[in-house]
């Protein structure tokens, strides 16, 4: 998968599985709830909980954005991230 096909499914993700929310965010201890269902990330079945829990994945986001920008050569606003 190439890097800005990750960076947008990291902006478009809901739901997250344990492993792709440690990797690409940072949890929220008083926010998390584990529901049956389908890893936006990854796209595993397995027990996935809202973005939200994980920071909305914006540590993930940041760095691949960096990654994306750095590697193209655009100058593009980080103001959605």
């Amino acid at each position: 998968m190439t890097a800005f096909k990750l960076l947008k499914k990291l902006e478009r993700a809901h739901k997250v599985c344990e492993s792709c929310g440690a990797e690409y965010g940072e949890r929220n201890p008083e926010l998390y709830l584990l529901n049956n269902g389908t890893c936006d990330v990854c796209k595993d079945d397995t027990l996935v909980s809202n973005t939200s829990n994980w920071g909305y994945l914006r540590k993930g986001r940041l760095e691949v954005f960096s990654y994306v920008t750095e590697k193209t050569g655009l100058n593009v606003q980080r103001h959605h991230l």
